[in-house]
Formats: structure tokens, sequence, C-alpha cells
């Protein structure tokens, strides 16, 4: 079944609001809401709907004022090195959307420098979990 690609931001929009941490959620909406006030006009209203379905969805609903506030390196790093309770099909469209958004903005706009900690946590979790199977195999042999 193919879905739209509304379809597949509110999929994921809800997933963030519903399955991750009320404080996580937060991150993620005030990231796109600020992404909704200086993203080009074609992401623009994407990312105003992202920020506006995770908002409203949470078990406790985010006020506007809580978004339009600068976002500090550490939560934005600490998104990408916590474990997702996303499904790969919103993962993917996670990382799809920040990464076409990204080539819009560029990667040096100062509103996008809360991905670029996002994907610092990322990586640096990825580090330590290939370094943990290094650990284990040098056990085996």
């Amino acid at each position: 079944m193919e879905y739209t690609e509304e379809e597949r931001l509110q999929s994921m929009s809800w997933e963030i609001a519903v399955m991750m941490a009320h404080n996580q959620a937060e991150v993620w909406a005030a990231i796109f809401y600020q992404f909704a006030l200086t993203a080009p006009p074609s992401w623009a209203a994407p990312c105003r709907f992202i920020a506006e379905v995770i908002r409203t969805m949470t078990s406790i609903e985010i006020s506007i004022e809580r978004l339009d506030r600068q976002i500090a390196n550490q939560q934005a790093f600490s998104l990408g090195y916590m474990p997702t309770p996303l499904d790969v099909e919103s993962v993917t469209t996670l990382a799809c959307t920040l990464y076409q958004i990204e080539q819009e903005m560029g990667p040096d706009h100062v509103t996008f420098q809360s991905v670029q900690w996002y994907r610092r946590g990322l990586r640096a979790r990825s580090t330590k979990l290939v370094g943990k199977e290094v650990e284990a195999w040098k056990t085996l042999f």
C-alpha cells in the first residue's frame, strides 16, 4: 500500500508524540516549529504540520511558548544517543525529511544546528554499540 507524503509525516509525528518520552517529543516539536519559521516555503507548511501534530498529541499538550525557545545542544544530542521507539518507516521518514530540509536550508543554517547535534548523538551511539560488539567478538577468540 502506497502512502502519501502527508500520511507518512502524520504517522511519523504521531509516533514521536505517543511513543517517545514527553521531553524528547517536545524537543522534536521545537525543532520542527523552528523549521516552520525559517524554512523555505516548500517546507514551512509540512514542518508546521509536524510540530502541530506532535504538540497536540503528546500526553501533556505542549504550549507554543515552549516551542519558541533555543534548543540546548545536549537535548538534541540525547535524541540521537537514546534508543528510538519509532518503527523503521517513521525513522526513514524522519531521516529523509531532515535530509531534504538540509538540502534546502544548508547544513550551516543556524536553525539546522540542533539536527547536527542529533546526528552527533547517533554517531556516538553507533560507535558505542560497535565497540561493544568488537569486545564481545574478542572474548570468543
